[in-house]
């Protein structure tokens, strides 16, 4: 009697269905996210972007109208210089041929519609939540403003810089707001972590010019923006952090070991 006993459990230990329960039911959280997510925001209200002069901050604010106008561009390009060199060495982007304009979040102000706050907190934050596969309480923080032209483009620098901005308590991702622009063309941002590549939709043909889009990914990943094509680029640049920063930093959601524990389950 005790060696049935000892065989029905062995049995029920080994099978399947309950097997793939137990995996599933521990590790559900896992399938959850990736490491990155992009999404238009349809509907997304004018955020009332103002930009101060870093060299001349008691000069009125240059309040920057959407969609992004050729003018407004030059406009502010007056006012950026975009970083661009290795470890404490700082160069403006103009002496090199990929001109890129930055401005320091110091320097940005959003206040002329209030309602923006309230968007990134309803939609935009519930989307990173979802896509990146995130429990915790998120919160985002903008560090700067950065412009694109025709010929500009973005590499990967040193991990040693870009590693930086993920340094503080809670900060695990990065989140880029592209806003609506005229005649817009090019800029595709592919994201890779581990030699998987993700290729974002070109928002150049997703009504760029009325339409604001978004893109997040953990700060282990790289990030490359091919060459802009036409027009202007002009984007809001986040750090994504947990609101509770006592915990381990979060990483990208590893998915090979549940399906090794599920391969070796079906075999």
């Amino acid at each position: 009697m005790d060696d049935e006993s000892e065989d029905d459990e062995e049995v029920k230990e080994v099978h399947p269905r309950l097997a793939l329960h137990r995996v599933f039911s521990q590790q559900l959280s896992t399938l959850l996210g990736d490491f990155c997510v992009s999404r238009t925001l349809p509907g997304a209200p004018d955020p009332g972007l103002q930009i101060s002069s870093p060299s001349s901050p008691s000069s009125p604010p240059l309040c920057v109208g959407l969609p992004l106008s050729k003018e407004s561009a030059e406009l502010m390009k007056t006012m950026c210089l975009a970083p661009f060199g290795i470890k404490s060495e700082t160069k403006p982007h103009t002496m090199v041929d990929r001109p890129t304009w930055q401005i320091d979040a110091r320097n940005v102000t959003i206040s002329n519609n209030p309602a923006w706050a309230d968007y990134i907190d309803k939609s935009v934050i519930p989307i990173l939540r979802n896509g990146l596969g995130v429990r915790d309480v998120l919160r985002v923080h903008l560090c700067r403003v950065v412009l694109q032209e025709p010929g500009s483009l973005f590499k990967p620098p040193p991990r040693d810089i870009s590693e930086k901005e993920s340094a503080a308590a809670g900060t695990f991702a990065t989140l880029i707001i592209q806003l609506p622009s005229c005649h817009y063309q090019g800029g595709i941002i592919q994201v890779s972590h581990k030699g998987h590549v993700t290729v974002c939709p070109d928002f150049s043909k997703l009504s760029q010019s009325t339409n604001t889009h978004m893109i997040s990914f953990y700060s282990e990943c790289v990030h490359e923006v091919q060459p802009i094509t036409e027009g202007y680029r002009l984007c809001l640049v986040y750090i994504v952090s947990r609101s509770d920063t006592a915990g381990p930093r979060l990483a990208v959601p590893y998915k090979l070991g549940l399906i090794n524990e599920v391969c070796a389950i079906v075999k």
